[in-house]
């Protein structure tokens, strides 16, 4: 199979720029806090072979995150040189070897799982050959799990003191670097890649738009998500509102278009079995598309790309819409669906890192074709937060920081880059104006400033 060209985006190359005159500066030990969607495989993969190092050794505690490097490698003419080692592999150290002998780049995949004094001293006996050879170091989905002692002993161990090290993360960087000391941090975030498209439109082509909607339906108001979903079985005419509404024309109307791959997210607290009953409940809802659950009792992390991306083309083969998807955790992070350009938040009060790695998975590129990305928040009680607010007023404030943009400023032109939409039961929408958007997300920010403020009194 042919192989692509690898075209980088200007975040790519700014964060390339940003590494290399930090190692140079003998800042070892980096975060680089890239964002979901910004393309880490193939950067990591760039800043190899622009490197001097023979050896790129590549870890991380989720396993799916390994087989991406597997996947671009083959992908992109850039990297024909390289060559993919297993250390899972039965004598990888020869073919190691072997492959250094030959002067070929090497990509060394290395998992971090596993606990328990035996499992780690059989591993530190099992890197041993890598040890000592000086390399580049890449922790992907450096936040999940590789932060944990256990793994960081084994990270001490196999990192020796010419190594440069990435720790990478779509949005966890301070959790990454948690139990390791850490010389330079760099963060990017996907509304920082909407505002550099603003500015760059031509040479950011690829990088998927997007748009936010916020839904209101008053029959289904007053209502919490954590409440409807932990009690399904008495919730069936919520469940029926809100997403009889959404898949009976409205996505149609607000869109402009069907959507040909939907997300829905259901709050992170929920067990799996919350899944297939919430599956069962939407199947005859949704009758015009393949409505899926997916969570570790039906297929693993490393699979999942693959067994969604059949079942999409299923879909289309028997005639139907296309795909629905229904996740608690699972798909948040390296999973990548082109078919996917719709995600449903149905929870409450989500984390800043969690909504933004969930909001992404509708922002997957299609190369050398435009794509919108669209983020629906459906809100049972117009007295919570909004799921959106939070992730703009955090780009807002790295931006001013980067900057020196006034706090305001900056929430200003984040905010004048996005599309935010409101939206009422009979599909009407509205575009929220900056103004307000500006008004609301400096809201949420003053009033955490004032529960933090409470909190330091009641201390003192």
């Amino acid at each position: 199979m042919k192989r692509e060209i690898l075209v980088l985006t200007e975040p790519q190359i700014l964060a390339l720029a940003d590494a290399e005159i930090a190692f140079r500066k003998n800042k070892r030990v980096q975060v680089q806090e890239l964002c979901a969607r910004f393309g880490k495989t193939p950067w990591l993969l760039t800043l190899f072979k622009r490197s001097s190092k023979q050896v790129m050794v590549v870890t991380s505690y989720w396993l799916g995150a390994l087989s991406s490097f597997e996947k671009d490698i083959a992908r992109f003419s850039s990297f024909e040189d390289m060559v993919l080692v297993d250390t899972r592999d039965d004598n990888y150290s020869v073919t190691l070897q072997e492959n250094i002998n030959n002067g070929k780049k090497v990509v060394v995949l290395v998992s971090l799982c596993g606990n328990g004094v035996d499992k780690h001293e059989t591993k530190k006996s099992e890197l041993l050959p890598l040890a000592n050879i000086d390399k580049l170091v890449g922790v992907d989905e450096a936040d999940f799990g590789a932060w944990q002692p256990q793994q960081v002993r084994l990270l001490e161990y196999l990192i020796r003191d010419n190594d440069q090290v990435i720790l990478m993360s779509g949005t966890g960087g301070e959790r990454a670097a948690t139990n390791i000391k850490v010389d330079h941090f760099n963060s990017i975030t996907y509304f920082d890649m909407l505002v550099s498209k603003g500015s760059h439109p031509v040479s950011m082509k690829s990088i998927p738009n997007v748009e936010f909607y916020r839904v209101s339906l008053p029959k289904a108001a007053n209502q919490s998500w954590s409440k409807v979903i932990k009690n399904l079985s008495s919730a069936h005419n919520v469940i029926n509102t809100v997403f009889g509404t959404l898949f009976n024309g409205m996505f149609d109307t607000m869109f402009g278009k069907r959507p040909t791959g939907i997300m829905i997210w259901l709050p992170e607290r929920e067990r799996k079995e919350t899944v297939d009953e919430f599956v069962e409940i939407l199947k005859p809802i949704a009758n015009k598309w393949r409505v899926i659950g997916i969570h570790g009792d039906i297929i693993n992390g490393r699979e999942a790309e693959a067994y969604v991306n059949e079942q999409h083309a299923e879909a289309i083969k028997q005639g139907l819409y296309g795909i629905v998807v229904v996740s608690i955790k699972l798909g948040a992070r390296s999973f990548s669906i082109p078919s996917i350009d719709t995600v449903v938040l149905a929870y409450d009060y989500g984390s800043c890192a969690q909504t933004t790695q969930k909001m992404s998975r509708c922002l997957t590129r299609l190369y050398n074709t435009e794509k919108v990305g669209h983020v629906v928040n459906v809100n049972l009680d117009p007295s919570r937060d909004d799921n959106f607010n939070t992730p703009i007023f955090e780009t807002a404030r790295r931006l001013s920081q980067r900057t020196g943009l006034e706090l305001m400023e900056a929430v200003d032109k984040v905010i004048r880059t996005l599309s935010i939409y409101a939206v009422d039961e009979h599909s009407n929408k509205v575009r929220v104006s900056p103004n307000t958007a500006s008004d609301v997300v400096m809201g949420i920010y003053v009033k955490s400033l004032r529960e933090s403020t409470k909190l330091l009194r009641s201390v003192l």
